[in-house]
């Protein structure tokens, strides 16, 4: 099967449209940290993240080339995904502000270094720490595809916090 480039009618659908269509999709929200040696500890807030691979343990998640924090990733070869309790909204509100850097959302924020000094946040349902293995070009993003090195977690009845046609939401707990 051959891979063709986007279609010219993808040129058609304007980005906000195209915005609203993937509102529709309910995804779970994820504070994303990772360290550069030069400017410090940085971190976003992502949707855009998925388990690709069982064996070995694959995740990817996918960064606004316009991000604060992309340099950092970049420099790192690392990064941290923290899945989000329900009672994170705001945490979440904070790491998704652009006009913050990806210092500042940090700060305030209780964390640990982790493996190559990335951020652990202290509180969340579950932490994957992650080595990148590829870095893709998307469109105006980049994929991160990274092997899980080291994962945290304890089976709980605790919400999740999830994002659903631009709101916030909590699953059944």
């Amino acid at each position: 099967m051959k891979s063709e480039g986007p279609s010219s009618t993808s040129a058609e659908i304007d980005s906000l449209t195209f915005r609203k269509a993937c509102g529709q999709f309910m995804t779970g929200v994820t504070i994303v940290t990772t360290i550069d040696q030069k400017t410090g500890p940085a971190g976003l807030a992502a949707n855009s993240f998925t388990s690709v691979s069982l064996d070995p343990p694959l995740v990817l998640i996918s960064v606004d080339r316009g991000a604060n924090s992309l340099r950092a990733l970049e420099s790192s070869g690392r990064y941290a995904v923290h899945i989000l309790g329900a009672h994170q909204e705001d945490l979440c509100r904070r790491f998704a502000k652009s006009d913050l850097s990806g210092t500042e959302k940090l700060e305030g924020v209780s964390w640990t270094p982790g493996m190559g000094g990335v951020p652990l946040l202290d509180d969340y349902l579950v932490r994957f720490e992650c080595r990148v293995v590829n870095a893709v070009p998307g469109g105006d993003h980049v994929i991160y595809l990274a092997e899980v090195e080291r994962l945290d977690f304890e089976e709980t009845e605790a919400a999740a916090l999830g994002f659903f046609r631009g709101a916030y939401l909590r699953s059944p707990g």
